[in-house]
């Protein structure tokens, strides 16, 4: 993936981002970002089991599903590790922050290496920011919208993932929330029923 992430970008992105801005600020926003995915993946299916939509909480759960057996499919076909795992990691004052802390210990704790192609969490984070502008207020979605963005380049800042990664997770999500999910619905039928509320459109 290395020398097709050069290909395309024609610097290591992955390599010489952190060095380059190691500020323990900004290093803890992208580690916060990378660890946010968790929320910005798993509440919002909560937010609408509380609420008993039950036609939104189906299509959002069939479109997470989707995407992520897609990415997983994928790596089964293609296992790779991200730069993360394959170089000694940068240390600088970014390693005396909260969020990072937390990071490596997660990471260790791992039964596996992860950070495939393309990048499961760019392609969740993304879809998640999809669905926020379907079901939920504008301003949530923009929420949602904000943080997927956070997620993508802090694959890429925190070494868990080539460039490329990230840019596939993107193309990826975007094709199957936009494209593939609509064409099942078609050929298949949607079994979601989805009624959407003025307070769910944000109108």
């Amino acid at each position: 993936m290395a020398a097709i992430d050069l290909f395309i970008f024609r610097v290591p992105l992955h390599d010489i981002w952190m060095p380059n801005m190691a500020a323990v600020w900004f290093s803890e926003l992208m580690y916060f970002s990378y660890e946010a995915y968790y929320l910005l993946v798993f509440v919002p299916p909560i937010v609408l089991l509380f609420q008993r939509r039950h036609g939104a909480l189906r299509d959002t759960t069939f479109r997470l599903v989707l995407v992520y057996l897609i990415c997983f499919v994928i790596y089964a076909a293609f296992p790779v590790d991200g730069p993360h795992f394959l170089h000694e990691p940068f240390q600088g004052p970014h390693t005396l922050g909260f969020f990072y802390g937390i990071n490596q210990t997660l990471q260790a704790s791992g039964d596996s290496l992860g950070c495939s192609f393309p990048s499961s969490h760019v392609a969740a984070a993304v879809s998640a920011a999809y669905i926020g502008w379907l079901y939920f207020p504008r301003w949530v979605a923009i929420i949602m919208a904000i943080e997927a963005l956070g997620v993508t380049l802090a694959t890429i800042y925190t070494q868990n993932h080539y460039a490329v990664d990230s840019l596939a997770g993107l193309v990826l999500a975007l094709l199957v929330q936009m494209w593939l999910v609509p064409q099942l619905y078609d050929k298949f039928g949607s079994q979601a029923q989805v009624s959407v509320t003025p307070d769910a459109t944000g109108a």
